[in-house]
């Protein structure tokens, strides 16, 4: 999992790596 510019990985960011 790479970190992009996404429209959700700015909030989400933290679900993903939780």
């Amino acid at each position: 999992m790479e970190l992009e510019e996404e429209p959700f990985d700015r909030e989400n960011c933290k679900c993903y790596e939780a």
